[in-house]
């Protein structure tokens, strides 16, 4: 196509609710009614934000992590962490509520919601900034110093940081440590198996996401299975495309009337001898990944709330 100056685009983050919809798993409807409602509540949530509507704000952002909360109960494996995406951007930018309103403890609160998960560059920041207001600036210190290490382009919190320790007295914290320059990224697995660095199946990680699920959901997998027509299944995952539709309903059959343990090992037994995928329909069977992107990327700092 004609050039024109600059990188592209990076592509637009996929939604929850879009992620759900391309997973490998059936996904009940009344989850994906959850999930849309709740990302429809944080948008109406982010225009009385934007509006300076705070209390407005809060009271969408909070019906909509009620809903995501439901929703992630019924969710495992990729289709939990999405929605679990959703529910941190509607805490953070209850925690933003929180600040612009100066409730501080509430606004530690929220941080604190997200951090229970692991630690959130976000979060550490929001939470940080409550803390400097608390006058609680060691505490601040720490929260924002683990931010700045997690993202050290982002000059906002290398801004806060530095407002802090003028407060403390103490000398400036030396930037972070550049991370490992290696291409240690890897690629996006094709067709949903993940990849050693050289490109290579990683069979070690599919039988990983394997053991992510329980026998119970297995078997219930391979009942839905039964019920659906071939183009379904085709629709559900690539591998099924072109195969004789008999065939899939008696393995749909087989599986479904299986000791789920002895489902679960034989999966996990396949992807040791190299096999392409896993249970059809399951996490390591070779079906389109359920997608990257969150609800709350971009840069920790900036008073907006997350996309």
């Amino acid at each position: 196509s004609g050039g024109g100056g600059g990188p592209p685009a990076a592509p637009k983050p996929k939604s929850a609710v879009e992620q759900l919809k391309g997973s490998s798993m059936v996904i009940d409807e009344e989850v994906l009614s959850h999930v849309e409602r709740a990302e429809a509540l944080k948008l109406k949530g982010n225009t009385h934000f934007k509006a300076a509507e705070y209390e407005a704000a809060i009271g969408e952002y909070e019906q909509g992590c009620a809903l995501a909360e439901e929703a992630i109960r019924e969710l495992s494996g990729v289709d939990e962490k999405a929605v679990i995406e959703l529910l941190h951007a509607c805490h953070l930018n209850t925690a933003s509520c929180r600040l612009k309103l100066r409730q501080w403890g509430e606004a530690v609160e929220a941080a604190n919601t997200v951090l229970r998960d692991g630690p959130h560059r976000k979060a550490l920041f929001r939470r940080g900034q409550a803390y400097q207001q608390l006058a609680r600036l060691d505490e601040a210190r720490t929260d924002l110093k683990k931010a700045a290490a997690m993202d050290r382009s982002d000059a906002t919190v290398a801004a806060a940081l530095a407002e802090v320790e003028k407060a403390l007295g103490v000398e400036p914290s030396p930037p972070p440590a550049a991370p490992p320059t290696a291409a240690a990224a890897a690629r996006p697995p094709p067709g949903g198996v993940p990849t050693k660095p050289d490109g290579s199946p990683d069979y070690a990680q599919m039988e990983a996401m394997i053991d992510n699920i329980s026998p119970e959901q297995m078997k219930q997998q391979a009942e839905m299975m039964q019920n659906m027509d071939p183009a379904q299944l085709a629709a559900m995952n690539p591998q099924f495309a072109g195969m004789d539709p008999a065939q899939i309903k008696a393995m749909s059959s087989m599986m479904a009337n299986m000791d789920p343990a002895t489902m679960k090992q034989m999966t996990k037994m396949a992807s040791q001898m190299g096999a392409t995928g896993g249970m059809p329909g399951m996490p390591g069977a070779p079906a389109a990944p359920a997608g990257g992107g969150g609800a709350s990327g971009g840069a920790a700092g900036g008073a907006g709330p997350s996309a």
